[in-house]
């Protein structure tokens, strides 16, 4: 009965939970640092520990950035942190666009990557590599104050002026500029971490067969047969 006890728990539901690291609550909708973009400098991200709680999948990560003269494409990345720059290569990429509806609007990018409990990352947004219908530059909201312990607003000013024709390969080469000596020490985010997935259908599945097999051979074992009670 206890290996039932436990295969029924096991089994059960589980409640899936979540960190999210933010420090919009701080930011007031309106402090910005600027420029970004081609016309400006082309990359822009934060630092982030990743939590040491058993929820390290970054599900989603979010900038505020305020409208463009023109529509700026960009790309949005996650890569490993030695304290002064990246290093290795991204370990998600994707893409997004900012638009010039005016105010600031959140941006948000859903990797899902697993990431080292405890380890530091950048979540960056760049504009290298990409060649942009029209040229542009545009503000990202940011923090006068250090806001968020674990991390903080750095940003490359590598293959500034010829972004169109730069590498994001060149982010390793050199030390990252800290926001902090330019009165913006974060940037307006947010980061989601939670557990990895549940276990897949398939494997759920033969648990509960096997959960199953068990409770039938439990009931064979604890109803005596009826020989049995004839003789008793």
């Amino acid at each position: 009965m206890r290996r039932l006890f436990l295969l029924a728990i096991l089994t059960g539901s589980t409640v899936w939970s979540a960190d999210i690291l933010t420090n919009s609550p701080a930011w007031n909708g309106s402090s910005l640092i600027g420029t970004w973009g081609d016309l400006g400098t082309p990359t822009y991200g934060e630092t982030v520990t990743v939590p040491l709680d058993g929820n390290n999948v970054l599900s989603s990560f979010t900038f505020q950035i305020f409208s463009a003269s023109a529509a700026i494409a960009f790309n949005g990345y996650v890569q490993n942190w030695d304290g002064a720059k990246t290093t290795g290569s991204p370990l998600f990429t994707g893409s997004g666009t900012v638009t010039g509806t005016s105010g600031a609007h959140p941006y948000t990018m859903t990797p899902n990557v697993a990431l080292t409990p405890g380890g530091v990352y950048i979540l960056y947004f760049s504009v290298l590599g990409i060649t942009e219908a029209a040229h542009s530059s545009t503000s990202w909201g940011s923090t006068p104050g250090d806001t968020y312990a674990g991390g903080a607003f750095f940003f490359s000013s590598a293959d500034s002026g010829s972004s169109a024709s730069g590498s994001i390969a060149d982010l390793n080469l050199s030390s990252w500029t800290a926001g902090a000596g330019f009165g913006a020490p974060d940037l307006a985010f947010s980061a989601t971490f939670t557990a990895p997935s549940a276990p897949e259908p398939g494997a759920v599945g033969l648990v509960l067969a096997g959960l199953a097999v068990l409770v039938s051979r439990v009931r064979r074992c604890g109803t005596p047969n009826r020989a049995a009670r004839r003789r008793a």
